[in-house]
């Protein structure tokens, strides 16, 4: 995966799943998915489609929460990427 398909595919993520996979696959192209200090870098295009991505999610299909909260736990730096603490939802904190 390089930067231009991650630009193009952030905005089009329809499900917690897709975007999952698609978080891993930068992260990893990025080789910072398991150093605990490192943030993975997100040019403008992309970050703004991946947020694209999740508000799109929330609000289509806000009765998927229950299988992002297991995502979350799986991996917690998917929790991180997805900054639901922004949103301020209890159902997946803790």
């Amino acid at each position: 995966m390089d930067i231009d398909n991650v630009e193009l595919e952030a905005s089009t993520l329809r499900t917690w799943d897709a975007l999952y996979r698609s978080f891993r696959r930068y992260v990893n192209y990025q080789r910072c998915y398991r150093k605990l200090d490192c943030q993975p870098y997100f040019n403008a295009s992309a970050d703004e489609g991946y947020r694209k991505s999740i508000d799109r999610i929330l609000t289509d299909h806000w009765g998927t929460l229950p299988r992002l909260a297991v995502l979350i736990k799986q991996d917690r730096k998917f929790g991180d990427f997805v900054q639901l603490d922004a949103y301020k939802n209890p159902v997946v904190s803790g």
